[in-house]
């Protein structure tokens, strides 16, 4: 019987749209992917994700590096783009998730900022969960081991009653290892689909 959902948010929920982030770094004349190389590197994003220092100062000092690679007003430029990137909130998907173990406890699970509130408040998101876990106020990031022991003992649900959702692989394989169902989102049908094959499986074996 499943009793918890953890389930992801970008990438899952949110939706992010880079056509202007693509075209920031077209017009700055900069290969394309150009400002995620830079925010998604490791010596950026951990400290921001753990914790360790602000959303604001990680793009300070993504737009500070890019700048010295590059130049100032082309770190800018990607930055203001980043910042005002447009994202869409799959609320329906969110509500077919919750609908398909309806017994089940809603638990958002993402490697976030200090800036996930504020967010979620936002799309009107806050209330839609029964806990949220953000790696930046815990301390631990996802794929880390320590993240989803720290989940289940919040949630006290014990593994083989727990669905793991996220679109990383290697986070789902991570949460298969301490021995929950895992689900590698990459279409939500599918999603759907193997959700409801362990509602009926839950079903018949209670």
């Amino acid at each position: 019987m499943i009793k918890t959902i953890f389930i992801d948010f970008d990438g899952v929920i949110r939706h992010w749209a880079n056509h202007d982030i693509k075209s920031a770094e077209m017009k700055s004349g900069l290969p394309e992917g150009t400002l995620f190389k830079y925010a998604f590197d490791n010596q950026f994003l951990l400290p921001a994700i753990t914790g360790k220092q602000s959303h604001r100062d990680w793009v300070i000092k993504v737009e500070d590096a890019i700048s010295r690679d590059f130049d100032k007003d082309a770190a800018i430029t990607l930055t203001q783009a980043w910042l005002k990137a447009d994202c869409f909130v799959d609320r329906g998907f969110l509500d077919k998730v919750r609908k398909s173990i309806p017994e089940a406890k809603m638990v958002l699970v993402t490697n976030a900022t200090d800036k996930l509130d504020e967010d979620l408040s936002s799309h009107h998101l806050l209330y839609s969960f029964d806990l949220v876990i953000n790696s930046a106020t815990i301390g631990i990031a996802k794929p880390d081991p320590s993240f989803f022991q720290h989940a289940l003992k919040l949630m006290k649900t014990e593994p083989e009653y727990a669905v793991f959702i996220d679109d990383q692989l290697k986070n789902v394989r991570e949460a298969e290892k301490h021995g929950m169902h895992g689900i590698h989102h990459t279409d939500k049908v599918q999603t759907l689909i193997n959700l409801n094959t362990l509602s009926r499986c839950s079903f018949a074996y209670h």
